[in-house]
């Protein structure tokens, strides 16, 4: 089982907006699931978090890990 000190709070501000499950409803699949689990052991995801297309540049901003271009 985890370390209490590794669980975060999962950050529902930033990553709903980003998901493709963003219009739905918070009592409809599979956005109920991701409320009923507001800490997660070692991330800040919600559980059923699925990026939107376009939306890795926010991401990594937030990560600070940006990919080298060549």
């Amino acid at each position: 089982m985890g370390r209490p000190e590794n669980n975060k709070e999962v950050d529902f501000h930033f990553y709903c907006p980003l998901c493709q499950y963003e219009s739905k409803n918070e009592g409809d699949l599979p956005c109920c699931d991701c409320l009923d689990c507001p800490v997660r052991y070692g991330t800040e995801k919600p559980v059923n978090f699925v990026k939107k297309p376009g939306s890795e540049k926010e991401i990594e901003e937030k990560y600070g890990r940006r990919k080298e271009r060549k």
